[in-house]
């Protein structure tokens, strides 16, 4: 049985970034890989519960510090 997203798209192999590697960000990442989708998180600082599951869930792709570090906000 395919899984979806709360957006009702399927979501199998597809790539998705999530901005963030806090509670909310995992709480996040593991629905999307319950959905079969492929994740990298991008965020400052990663709470140990995305260590663990980057061990454990293949699809999950990794996790890149400091990815906002080049970004300003312009008004």
């Amino acid at each position: 049985m395919v899984k979806y997203y709360p957006a009702n798209i399927s979501l199998k192999n597809k790539r998705c970034v999530v901005f963030g590697a806090g509670q909310v960000a995992l709480r996040k990442t593991k629905r999307l890989l319950e959905c079969g989708a492929r994740v990298f998180v991008a965020g400052q600082e990663i709470v140990p519960q995305f260590k663990r599951l980057l061990k454990k869930k293949s699809r999950f792709k990794g996790f890149k510090r400091g990815i906002f570090s080049s970004c300003r906000h312009r008004r």
